[in-house]
């Protein structure tokens, strides 16, 4: 015990003769300083977190007038790039699973004909999600189809109903129902949002590396649109308070 009492006695006057040295000596205090100024310089450059090119593949199964305005309007966003265009949706998973793209927009053969009807031509969104990457991805697996589709009414017509039905067809052909409930918790009420603010609709996901992520639509009095997005929360309960109190700001 008295050794260790000893090492310690030896470590502190060790470390306050460094000290008193390192800050009489003027070129001393300057190496110590300009460092971390240089650095915070450089890594506020180099250092960037958004979202910008994101590769994607696209399968127009429908090739119509309607699907291509639809790509095209993809296509002009800055913050995707279509780097393919596949002619199956085999194509799509291998170029997914050899990590050339992070999603696909597949487009069904009826798009055309269910919007010439009054109904929605609703694309399939295919999104990699696998290892270290994932909770990356989550975020952008969220972002992804917000980004695009927010500027078309279906989508948020479809967003905000309790539960949805619709057909879409395999890579075989094979016409397949599908029906759902929706998982929001905002308009489940279960979770009151502000008094400000009406809850459109959104976008859950839970991985292990992800955590829970929550994307949401949402406009305010005016009617003005915001979107929130939480990523890595630790729990349901907690991204829905998080989003809540993100809300809460809107109009401060």
């Amino acid at each position: 015990m008295t050794a260790l009492i000893r090492f310690f006695h030896h470590l502190y006057f060790l470390c306050q003769k460094e000290l008193l040295s390192l800050f009489k000596d003027p070129r001393m205090r300057i190496q110590l300083v300009m460092p971390v100024i240089i650095e915070g310089f450089l890594f506020g450059y180099a250092a960037n977190y958004n979202i910008e090119e994101v590769p994607y593949a696209v399968l127009d199964n429908s090739g119509t007038a309607s699907s291509r305005d639809f790509l095209a309007h993809i296509e002009a966003a800055p913050t995707f790039s279509c780097t393919a265009v596949c002619g199956n949706v085999q194509e799509v998973s291998e170029l997914i699973d050899a990590g050339e793209i992070l999603g696909a927009v597949v487009v069904p053969e009826d798009f055309e004909k269910k919007l010439l009807h009054g109904g929605h031509g609703v694309p399939v969104i295919l999104c990699r999600k696998s290892g270290d990457r994932s909770h990356l991805v989550a975020g952008r697996q969220n972002l992804f189809p917000a980004a695009i589709f927010i500027r078309y009414e279906a989508f948020r017509e479809i967003i905000h109903m309790d539960s949805y039905s619709t057909v879409y067809y395999d890579q075989n052909g094979n016409s397949k129902e599908f029906s759902c409930n929706t998982t929001n918790l905002f308009l489940r009420g279960n979770y009151t949002p502000p008094e400000n603010i009406t809850v459109v609709g959104g976008k859950t996901g839970t991985t292990n590396a992800a955590g829970h992520c929550l994307i949401l639509l949402s406009r305010d009095v005016n009617g003005a649109p915001y979107i929130s997005v939480i990523l890595r929360s630790d729990s349901r309960d907690n991204v829905y308070k998080q989003t809540a109190a993100m809300l809460s700001q809107i109009g401060k």
